[in-house]
């Protein structure tokens, strides 16, 4: 499992921050980051989920002969990854409250820094 740590520091989080998302001990994350334990399918899932990444990367299961088109890696800056990690932390009623406020700042204008901030459907998806 030797992309943890890379994961989790482009992030700019500490063993702790990830293992209170888990729900596992610190001490526990850092025996995957290191080698020294493997998670449960169970806590394997959930860090996949976690890093959005499949589990067959967190495996560094490598399939090299076959084909398949990558999507492009999205780029978030520092102040994005930390707003995206702070929505995770919330439950179904407090994200849906989150894109009811982005929706109606982005339909306000006000907030508006350029031209090409995103147009959002009602539901809160881009158009």
């Amino acid at each position: 499992m030797e992309h943890l740590k890379e994961l989790r520091e482009r992030r700019g989080l500490y063993q702790k921050d990830v293992s209170a998302v888990l729900k596992i001990d610190r001490t526990t994350y850092a025996k995957y980051e290191s080698g020294a334990s493997e998670p449960s399918f169970e806590i394997l899932k959930r860090i996949a989920r976690f890093y959005e990444v499949s589990i067959d990367f967190l495996l560094d299961f490598d399939i090299e002969n076959q084909k398949t088109e990558k999507k492009p890696a999205l780029v978030l800056t520092p102040d994005e990854e930390q707003v995206l990690f702070a929505y995770r932390g919330f439950n179904d009623k407090g994200k849906e409250k989150i894109r009811e406020e982005v929706y109606m700042m982005t339909i306000s204008g006000i907030y508006k820094n350029s031209n090409d901030f995103p147009r959002l459907d009602n539901e809160g998806g881009a158009l």
